[in-house]
């Protein structure tokens, strides 16, 4: 998967057992991430404990480290850490697969995160299935990230297209995220991803 630009180019439909291949240089990805995108630190600190001893060797790169190396539920943290964190661990916890799969396997333990968090609880309590589930993520991602956001409309009551503005990093992750969410729902969603231009990505979830 070369970069098109300043974005990476899209993988082909996957669905939840079909690898794809996304391979790409860290320090390129991680040059296409803004420095004022943020994201809670709920989400990092499940990632520094899958590092678990290879934590201080990663953390020295880090433009802004945790104090007493702790991560705080709801404050806002470098992106770019965490992207530079997950990649870490998922090549620790997934080695024989291709940085992009690593981390999309990765990122499907973000909906447990979110749903032990207290904004997760209040969004899960409501949400009456997949689809609903899809449509609230704009909503999540606001209050969770800072520097990109989603929009999310639905094409028939099983599919939902979600469309991603202002964010340059793996593919891998967000599928990856939109896959733990159906998960959770006990659905198995295809997902077909499409740059519209540079930095704006879409993804089209059926199942």
């Amino acid at each position: 998967m070369a970069p098109l630009g300043d974005s990476l180019e899209p993988p082909p439909p996957t669905s939840l057992d079909v690898p794809f291949a996304e391979d790409f240089e860290l320090q390129w990805l991680l040059s296409h991430i803004p420095a004022s995108y943020a994201v809670k630190g709920m989400f990092l600190s499940r990632i520094a404990l899958d590092l678990g001893d290879k934590w201080a060797s990663a953390s020295k790169d880090l433009l802004a480290p945790p104090k007493w190396g702790r991560y705080l539920p709801f404050s806002d943290y470098p992106m770019v850490d965490q992207a530079r964190l997950a990649f870490i661990a998922a090549q620790i916890k997934c080695p024989s697969a291709d940085p992009g799969d690593a981390l999309r396997r990765c990122a499907r333990e973000d909906m447990r995160i979110f749903k032990d968090s207290t904004l997760g609880r209040i969004t899960v309590a409501v949400v009456q299935g997949p689809a609903e589930a899809l449509l609230a993520v704009p909503g999540a991602w606001r209050a969770t990230v800072k520097g990109a956001r989603f929009e999310a409309r639905a094409e028939g009551p099983r599919r939902v297209v979600l469309t991603l503005f202002g964010l340059a990093g793996a593919w891998g992750y967000q599928v990856g995220q939109i896959e733990g969410i159906l998960m959770n729902y006990g659905v198995k969603p295809t997902i077909t991803c499409a740059l519209v231009r540079p930095k704006v990505r879409t993804f089209d979830v059926a199942w």
